[in-house]
This record gives structure tokens, sequence and C-alpha cells, in this order.
């Protein structure tokens, strides 16, 4: 389970039924996104998104997604994504600048490590500074399985209206 310093409301994933409603769905998405444990951010691109390993294995255990090497698929979405191993960095611990700029951003371990930093479980050292941190995986979706809403379908005005809300 992740621990987060805004607490679980609702809307957690934790509480969403494998077989719910598409619009279940969306308000779990919508519920982990408002948590932060599943994260869109401009800053990385509209294409890409981060996923906690603790709910991809949630999302494995219940038979929600598959993982096959590095390709995550969302079985009742059909869409696959590339995975690159990465950290979400929540913020530094100890009161010193952050002269990385990594807090509050998603990067590869590949990326920390290059700049010498070592991730230990929830927490990252790199220097002088020491992070708090969410292990998880960077996910690009494949451009072949990406599904297409007709204009104006329910599911075209609801995403339509996320992307404006979030």
């Amino acid at each position: 389970m992740i621990a987060n310093r805004w607490g679980r409301g609702p809307n957690d994933p934790e509480n969403a039924a494998p077989t719910a409603t598409l619009s279940r769905q969306i308000l779990v998405v919508y519920g982990a996104l408002r948590a932060g444990e599943v994260r869109l951010d401009e800053p990385m691109g509209k294409t890409r998104v981060f996923f906690p390993q603790a709910v991809i294995d949630r999302w494995i255990a219940t038979g929600e997604a598959a993982l096959s090497g590095t390709e995550l698929t969302l079985r009742r979405e059909g869409t696959r994504y590339r995975l690159v191993d990465a950290v979400r960095v929540l913020g530094e611990v100890t009161g010193t600048p952050d002269r990385f700029d990594v807090s509050g951003r998603v990067k590869t371990v590949g990326f920390v490590s290059e700049l010498g930093a070592e991730v230990l479980g929830d927490s990252m050292v790199l220097g002088d500074n020491a992070f708090e941190t969410v292990i998880g995986w960077l996910g690009t979706p494949l451009a072949a399985e990406r599904r297409t809403h007709a204009p104006g379908s329910d599911e075209e005005l609801l995403a339509r209206f996320l992307r404006k809300k979030l």
C-alpha cells in the first residue's frame, strides 16, 4: 500500500472492485491522480504516465493488468505501455537546497544513477541531499495499441473535461 501525506480518500484505487463500470474506473483514476498515486504531468509530456510499483502489483494481482518483459497491458482499456524503471521524487527531507532540481519530479532510475544518486526503497540519497521517493515505472503508450473514441462520445467528452480540469 502506498502511503502519502494526503491520506486516503473515497476514490482510493484500493477500494475499487475489478468489475467496476467505466465511470467508476474513471473516478478511481481521477482519485489516484488527485492522491498523487498516478501522475500525468505537463513537464513529463502528455503521453507518459508514472505508475507506482504498488499500483502495478495490485493490478496484476486482480487481473486488471499483465506484465510481459517491459510491456504493461491494461486489459480493460486494451492499452499497452513500454515501461522504464523510475522514481517519483516527493521532496527533499534534510532541509538542504535541492541543487539538482529533482523534487516534485519523476526521473528514470538511470538518470538519477548517472547523477550519482542511490535509491534505497522509498528514499534517495544524492550528494548532501536525501529525498522521499515512490518507486515505480514510467510508461509510454505504444502507438499501435492506442484506442480512439468517436467524436462526441461520452468517453471523448469526459477525456476532454479531465484534460481541462487536471
